[in-house]
């Protein structure tokens, strides 16, 4: 698939763009030449290195990134790095489940970054991330503080205690910035969850800021990840939304695709929801979930744990770019859509000083770290996927499946049914595909009426599902980070790598897809609900 420049200049694949410390490798890959390109990107060198929490050049960031919360903090709430106003940019304007997700998240990031080198005077600053496939726990600084107060934690003194003491803080500040919003400004707020107000971004901000001991969920304050969002951060799920071969789907999509997206679907704007990828729809959403609290809610950036967590988000994002430089395939947008992609415009980002970020305001800036000059350093080694991965997924196949109990309730799995695909062969070969991974293509409607997980089960014909996280059955969740944006037909992504690994023999006979609603907090919440729908489901195994 070709791609072409657009006026916005893309700084580069194979240059300084892609940062040098990235641990990555290429297991079984022959051609000299992408081995020899991953060897320039590893010498690469960046002004800034984000580097893991838990390393000790991460500890240091950890000291100054605390010292820039406590600033900001006390900044006030009419100054725009002030802690909670960077937050609010977060809720008005980002997008998910689309493809301008990592794009977006790159500069609210940067110019975040900016911010505390500000705040704190020191320039060397860089962002730490959490690598939470190689470390499925909250860094110890963030809970369960041995001195209080602990601008890591915010359960702690240092943040409001509730929503109201919120609000009677922020109110003022709130109506200075709407009144003070440039017409460009004012029509992008009117694509904002169905053209918002003043008065529902106030009731917005007040319902989903949760302060004192419920800024966090039990889990995340004991430092714990529960058990869907410790399946999503598994090594295997990664690898399957890295082995993506392309950045979007063509649009609009062909009814059968072979090749995986990385990205969520193409929207018309960035506040629009279209697909979830694995990457999105798995890690990023149900680790937002399991810690809960505020980390639940589009106030999220207020928890600490929200930069980190995104750090290593747009970390991923930095692999599969080199990965796919690596394999001679493009990292940009098809040249159908990408001048649309490029020029969206995001303009509620702000610069160290306060003012604006007025100029570099379109998409097509941030397609690659050099516009803040970063790269990742330590960490975890991502393995990542190999030319004949790459080359199965040309070659592997796709089994639609009939949808034979629709009706999506809690604790009564709406069920799909798949037989075998015995033609299915490698480039005209006698031989049927191995499948090494895949994933589950599903569209469903949610569940009405309160918050609900998403799992997917895979059993045998005639074989009772075990609904245990733990069992042999279980494929994978995914949850909407905060509420789902309408009750409608949601296309997601799932992986299947984990199952396979588990149950290559079960491939043989005819399978039995389990889509089951599970709400997010079962002891407060109404279980009498409108139940949702089960559209359609499809494997796809390379």
């Amino acid at each position: 698939m070709s791609n072409t420049p657009f006026t916005i200049d893309r700084r580069g694949a194979m240059g300084s763009a892609l940062a040098a410390g990235i641990a990555l490798t290429l297991p079984g890959c022959a051609d000299a030449e992408a081995e020899a390109e991953t060897e320039e990107l590893a010498s690469t060198t960046a002004t800034y290195t984000r580097y893991s929490v838990f390393s000790p050049e991460g500890q240091a960031q950890l000291a100054t990134y605390a010292e820039a919360i406590t600033a900001m903090l006390a900044l006030p709430a009419t100054d725009p790095r002030n802690w909670y106003r960077q937050a609010m940019i977060h809720l008005i304007d980002c997008p998910h489940g689309n493809w301008w997700f990592f794009n977006w998240h790159r500069p609210f990031l940067g110019y975040f970054e900016q911010i505390c080198r500000e705040v704190t005077g020191d320039q060397t600053f860089a962002l730490p991330y959490w690598d939470w496939t190689a470390n499925p726990e909250l860094p110890p600084e963030f809970y369960g503080p041995t001195t209080a107060p602990n601008a890591l934690d915010p359960t702690s003194s240092l943040f409001y205690a509730d929503s109201a003491t919120f609000m009677s803080n922020m109110d003022a500040a709130v109506d200075a910035f709407w009144n003070a919003l440039t017409p460009a400004q004012q029509a992008k707020m009117s694509q904002r969850h169905g053209a918002m107000s003043l008065a529902e971004l106030k009731s917005s901000m007040q319902s989903a800021y949760a302060g004192g001991a419920s800024a966090r969920g039990a889990d995340a304050q004991a430092g714990q990840l529960d058990k869907d969002a410790l399946a999503a951060v598994d090594i295997k799920v990664i690898n399957t939304g890295l082995s993506a071969t392309l950045f979007n789907a063509p649009n609009p999509p062909p009814r059968v695709m072979k090749q995986t997206i990385f990205n969520s679907a193409i929207t018309e704007n960035h506040s629009d929801s279209g697909k979830f990828a694995v990457i999105e729809g798995q890690p990023h959403n149900n680790v937002h979930n399991s810690i809960g609290g505020l980390m639940g809610e589009f106030l999220s950036p207020i928890d600490p744990i929200f930069w980190l967590h995104h750090a290593n988000v747009d970390r991923l994002w930095t692999v599969w770019t080199a990965e796919q430089n690596a394999r001679g395939q493009s990292p940009f947008p098809s040249s159908d859509e990408g001048q649309a992609f490029d020029t969206e415009e995001y303009l509620f980002f702000v610069q160290p000083d306060g003012r604006p970020v007025a100029d570099d305001i379109s998409a097509g800036l941030y397609m690659t770290p050099a516009a803040f000059d970063y790269t990742y350093g330590g960490g975890t080694q991502i393995m990542a996927e190999s030319e004949a991965m790459v080359s199965m997924q040309d070659n592997g196949y796709i089994l639609e499946t009939t949808v034979s109990s629709q009706a999506l309730r809690p604790g009564a799995p709406a069920t799909a049914s798949v037989q075998p695909r015995e033609e299915a062969m490698v480039a005209g070969e006698e031989t049927a595909i191995t499948p090494q991974d895949g994933v589950a293509n599903v569209v469903f409607t949610p569940v009405d009426g309160a918050r609900h997980r998403y799992r997917l089960y895979l059993t045998g014909e005639g074989e009772t599902p075990d609904l245990s996280l733990d069992g042999a059955d279980y494929v994978g969740t995914f949850a909407f980070f905060g509420d789902p944006h309408a009750i409608e037909p949601t296309p997601i992504t799932i992986s299947l790598a984990n199952w396979i690994a588990a149950n290559g023999d079960r491939l043989s006979g005819p399978l039995v897809l389990h889509f089951d609603a599970v709400p997010e907090n079962v002891e407060t919440m109404e279980l009498a609900v409108t139940p949702g729908s089960l559209n359609s489901a499809s494997l796809q195994f390379f």
